[in-house]
């Protein structure tokens, strides 16, 4: 039943409809933003075409792979966070990336295919000590800095 002022007993209905309305907004921010990276992204997680307008970008968590020349021609993006999850970087997989000033590679990366950076030598890699991107970096010659 009604109390003397108009409301239910189970609270404000006021209440819970701005609740119900604020979690659906939430929901759907998320989803928007799922979909609005401009991202091609293949099986298991392998990401196989980026397109952005943006100058710095962390990959989302389900980016397990990053595909050869994923990044090709993108110019708009400067710096590029790849996330824990990733495993393996394909051959070329930041090559002809004319944009790339900083990449920053997790240790979760185990395999790095030849020719990472051509065409992209401006790029510094940020990477773990002794890291498979540590020693990538070294045997290539990248540029690379030390990240704890």
């Amino acid at each position: 039943g009604r109390n003397e002022h108009g409301r239910g007993s189970h609270g404000s209905p006021d209440y819970m409809s701005w609740k119900k309305l604020l979690v659906g907004l939430l929901m759907l921010l998320a989803m928007a933003s799922i979909f609005y990276l401009p991202m091609c992204m293949g099986d298991n997680g392998v990401l196989q075409g980026y397109r952005g307008k943006v100058p710095s970008v962390t990959l989302p968590p389900w980016v397990r792979e990053i595909g050869t020349r994923a990044f090709n021609g993108e110019e708009e993006l400067h710096k590029l966070t790849l996330p824990e999850k990733v495993t393996r970087l394909q051959e070329r997989a930041l090559a002809d990336f004319p944009g790339l000033e900083r990449v920053i590679i997790p240790a979760s990366v185990t395999e790095i295919g030849p020719d990472l950076l051509k065409g992209s030598e401006q790029a510094v890699i940020f990477c773990e000590r002794d890291s498979c991107a540590h020693r990538y970096a070294e045997e290539w010659g990248y540029p690379y800095e030390l990240i704890d």
